[in-house]
């Protein structure tokens, strides 16, 4: 019992002026994703998550935290573990798309070649 206790989430909500904040306590896995996205889907349009007491995470809420920091959901007391493994993740997949321009570019030179 103590065991299954130690690997659970408490999710914390708290609403006030059109912010949203989510305060999450625990071990944060891939299996409460759910959970946590509804609670994004059911308020205003400003969030906040707070991850001050968050002790484990692992890969795929590191990638969905930093998908929703990309859409402009504020991520606040981050332990830095966490942090810098959101900018490693995010740094890999940059390294694994082609540059955005690079096709862009191929256009144009195509239609320069066909005028």
């Amino acid at each position: 019992m103590a065991r299954a206790r130690e690997r659970m989430l408490r999710i914390e909500k708290n609403s006030q002026g059109g912010t949203t904040t989510i305060r999450l306590i625990g071990h944060f896995q891939a299996d409460y994703l759910g959970e946590l996205k509804n609670q994004l889907e059911d308020d205003g349009p400003e969030f906040v998550l707070d991850l001050k007491e968050v002790t484990i995470v692992d890969v795929e809420v590191v990638r969905f935290l930093g998908a929703r920091e990309a859409e402009g959901v504020k991520i606040v007391h981050c332990p830095q573990y966490i942090r810098r493994w959101m900018a490693r993740e995010r740094t890999g997949l940059q390294r694994a798309l082609p540059p955005a321009d690079h096709h862009d570019q191929q256009g144009a030179d195509h239609a320069k070649d066909n005028i």
